[in-house]
Protein backbone atom coordinates (compact mmCIF):
# COMPACT_ATOMS: atom_id res chain seq x y z
CA UNK A 1 0.00 0.00 0.00
CA UNK A 2 1.14 3.68 -0.74
CA UNK A 3 2.12 5.72 2.00
CA UNK A 4 -1.08 8.77 0.99
CA UNK A 5 -3.78 5.40 1.09
CA UNK A 6 -2.07 4.53 4.39
CA UNK A 7 -2.97 7.96 5.85
CA UNK A 8 -6.28 8.20 4.13
CA UNK A 9 -7.20 5.53 5.90
CA UNK A 10 -6.02 6.46 9.11
CA UNK A 11 -7.73 9.80 8.93
CA UNK A 12 -10.94 7.86 8.33
CA UNK A 13 -10.34 6.33 11.35
CA UNK A 14 -9.52 9.55 13.62
CA UNK A 15 -12.15 11.87 12.01
CA UNK A 16 -15.11 10.55 13.98
CA UNK A 17 -12.95 10.20 16.81
CA UNK A 18 -12.41 14.04 16.73
CA UNK A 19 -15.74 15.44 16.07
CA UNK A 20 -16.73 13.04 19.09
CA UNK A 21 -14.00 14.52 20.94
CA UNK A 22 -15.40 18.15 20.46
CA UNK A 23 -18.70 17.00 21.26
CA UNK A 24 -17.45 15.50 24.50
CA UNK A 25 -15.89 18.81 25.51
CA UNK A 26 -18.67 20.58 24.20
CA UNK A 27 -20.97 18.43 26.65
CA UNK A 28 -18.26 18.95 29.58
CA UNK A 29 -18.85 22.87 29.17
CA UNK A 30 -22.35 22.96 29.23
CA UNK A 31 -22.31 20.78 32.58
CA UNK A 32 -19.78 22.79 34.30
CA UNK A 33 -21.79 26.19 32.80
CA UNK A 34 -25.26 23.98 34.52
CA UNK A 35 -23.53 23.60 37.80
CA UNK A 36 -22.58 26.93 38.25
CA UNK A 37 -26.04 28.38 37.42
CA UNK A 38 -27.85 26.04 39.79
CA UNK A 39 -24.92 27.10 42.31
CA UNK A 40 -25.98 30.86 42.04
CA UNK A 41 -29.45 29.59 42.17
CA UNK A 42 -29.37 28.60 45.45
CA UNK A 43 -27.28 30.54 46.95
CA UNK A 44 -29.80 33.41 45.96
CA UNK A 45 -32.11 30.98 47.37
CA UNK A 46 -30.36 30.49 50.88
CA UNK A 47 -29.76 34.48 50.61
CA UNK A 48 -33.30 35.66 50.03
CA UNK A 49 -34.27 32.94 53.10
CA UNK A 50 -31.82 34.34 55.62
CA UNK A 51 -33.07 37.42 54.35
CA UNK A 52 -36.54 36.55 55.27
CA UNK A 53 -35.52 35.70 58.68
CA UNK A 54 -33.72 38.66 59.77
CA UNK A 55 -36.09 40.61 58.34
CA UNK A 56 -38.83 39.09 60.63
CA UNK A 57 -36.60 39.30 63.72
CA UNK A 58 -35.10 42.43 63.54
CA UNK A 59 -37.67 45.31 64.51
CA UNK A 60 -36.24 47.64 62.50
CA UNK A 61 -37.27 49.25 59.46
CA UNK A 62 -38.12 47.41 56.03
CA UNK A 63 -39.79 49.39 53.80
CA UNK A 64 -39.80 48.42 49.61
CA UNK A 65 -36.54 49.63 47.47
CA UNK A 66 -37.74 52.49 46.00
CA UNK A 67 -39.24 54.07 49.66
CA UNK A 68 -35.45 54.15 50.70
CA UNK A 69 -36.89 52.85 54.23
CA UNK A 70 -34.90 50.23 55.08
CA UNK A 71 -33.22 50.64 52.18
CA UNK A 72 -29.34 49.32 53.50
CA UNK A 73 -26.50 50.26 50.78
CA UNK A 74 -23.32 48.61 50.69
CA UNK A 75 -20.26 50.58 50.35
CA UNK A 76 -18.47 50.92 46.59
CA UNK A 77 -15.48 52.69 48.00
CA UNK A 78 -14.32 55.60 49.83
CA UNK A 79 -11.85 58.13 48.90
CA UNK A 80 -10.45 60.57 51.29
CA UNK A 81 -13.66 61.28 54.19
CA UNK A 82 -16.39 60.50 51.17
CA UNK A 83 -17.89 56.69 51.00
CA UNK A 84 -20.09 56.21 47.35
CA UNK A 85 -22.82 54.28 48.86
CA UNK A 86 -24.16 51.44 46.31
CA UNK A 87 -27.92 50.68 46.74
CA UNK A 88 -30.15 47.50 46.05
CA UNK A 89 -31.92 49.75 42.97
CA UNK A 90 -28.13 50.09 41.36
CA UNK A 91 -28.00 53.51 42.55
CA UNK A 92 -25.16 55.31 43.89
CA UNK A 93 -24.50 58.45 46.43
CA UNK A 94 -21.55 59.98 48.07
CA UNK A 95 -21.75 60.42 51.33
CA UNK A 96 -19.60 62.29 54.26
CA UNK A 97 -20.20 62.10 58.19
CA UNK A 98 -23.35 63.36 59.44
CA UNK A 99 -25.37 63.13 56.32
CA UNK A 100 -28.56 62.21 56.41
CA UNK A 101 -29.41 59.17 53.79
CA UNK A 102 -33.10 57.59 52.78
CA UNK A 103 -34.99 56.18 55.49
CA UNK A 104 -33.86 58.59 58.50
CA UNK A 105 -30.35 57.20 58.43
CA UNK A 106 -27.50 58.63 58.96
CA UNK A 107 -23.72 58.71 58.88
CA UNK A 108 -21.87 58.77 61.73
CA UNK A 109 -18.51 57.38 60.90
CA UNK A 110 -16.00 57.60 57.61
CA UNK A 111 -13.07 55.58 57.71
CA UNK A 112 -10.69 53.86 54.72
CA UNK A 113 -12.25 50.19 56.28
CA UNK A 114 -15.49 51.32 58.11
CA UNK A 115 -18.43 53.25 57.24
CA UNK A 116 -21.54 53.22 60.06
CA UNK A 117 -24.80 54.80 60.00
CA UNK A 118 -27.38 55.14 62.95
CA UNK A 119 -31.16 54.92 62.79
CA UNK A 120 -32.38 55.61 66.23
CA UNK A 121 -30.04 53.99 68.76
CA UNK A 122 -29.26 51.31 66.05
CA UNK A 123 -25.57 51.53 64.37
CA UNK A 124 -25.38 49.59 60.91
CA UNK A 125 -21.60 49.33 59.86
CA UNK A 126 -22.35 48.77 55.84
CA UNK A 127 -20.19 46.65 54.10
CA UNK A 128 -17.74 46.51 51.11
CA UNK A 129 -19.15 45.37 47.76
CA UNK A 130 -19.04 46.41 43.79
CA UNK A 131 -22.48 44.65 43.71
CA UNK A 132 -25.61 46.10 44.76
CA UNK A 133 -27.02 44.61 47.72
CA UNK A 134 -30.26 42.25 46.99
CA UNK A 135 -31.90 43.51 50.42
CA UNK A 136 -34.04 45.75 50.99
CA UNK A 137 -34.42 45.43 54.53
CA UNK A 138 -32.20 46.14 57.59
CA UNK A 139 -31.10 42.66 57.53
CA UNK A 140 -28.88 43.08 54.33
CA UNK A 141 -27.32 41.04 52.62
CA UNK A 142 -23.73 39.03 54.11
CA UNK A 143 -21.64 41.63 52.50
CA UNK A 144 -23.60 44.65 54.21
CA UNK A 145 -22.76 43.23 57.66
CA UNK A 146 -19.51 42.03 57.34
CA UNK A 147 -16.82 44.15 57.10
CA UNK A 148 -14.02 43.57 54.27
CA UNK A 149 -11.01 45.47 54.05
CA UNK A 150 -10.72 48.11 51.63
CA UNK A 151 -7.00 47.12 50.22
CA UNK A 152 -4.87 44.21 51.06
CA UNK A 153 -2.38 44.47 54.02
CA UNK A 154 1.50 44.21 52.56
CA UNK A 155 3.18 41.23 53.41
CA UNK A 156 6.41 41.27 55.07
CA UNK A 157 5.66 44.41 57.34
Amino acid sequence: MKLSTKFTMVMMLIAPLMSEAATVGELSKIQSETLIIKAKASREAAQADMNSKRRDSSGLPGGPAGSGEGNIPVVKNVIGQVASLLYSDNSTRDARLGDALPGGFKVTKVTIDKVEITSGKQVIQLGFSSTPPTNTSMSGSINSVIPQPAMPYPIGR
